[in-house]
């Protein structure tokens, strides 16, 4: 049986990344959601963000497109900071990652986290 949020990378046979890859996604997500989503909208009109995950050759490709037309800032906070650290995290724990040419209608964020090659 999987772990909670690894079900498809348990299917995928890649348990023992499934930790890196889901603190990759969470911090994908709550980048969205802090920086590119209304909070708290009872919208449904609102823009959204989506979440992809593709295997690829020695690798998980975990990507979230948002509406905002911001392209994602390396930060270095203070040692007592709060937030900030994100990106710090996805670059630690992914072997690559990057963000499509934001245009007005938002990007494409996305983390690569490496895995053995597929059989």
């Amino acid at each position: 049986m999987g772990r909670p949020n690894g079900g498809l990378l348990d299917e995928w046979g890649l348990t023992p990344y499934i930790d890196d890859a889901v603190i990759v996604i969470g911090e994908l997500i709550a980048n969205a959601a802090r920086h590119a989503l209304e909070p708290d909208s009872h919208d449904e009109t609102a823009p959204t963000a989506w979440l992809g995950l593709v295997r690829r050759q020695q690798a998980v490709i975990c990507a979230v497109a948002d509406p905002s037309p911001c392209a994602p800032t390396l930060q270095h906070p203070g040692q007592f900071s709060e937030s900030g650290r994100g990106l710090q995290i996805i670059e630690a724990l992914s072997s690559s990652w990057g963000c499509s040419q934001p245009q007005s209608s938002g990007k494409m964020v996305w983390a690569r986290v490496s895995t053995p090659p597929q059989p």
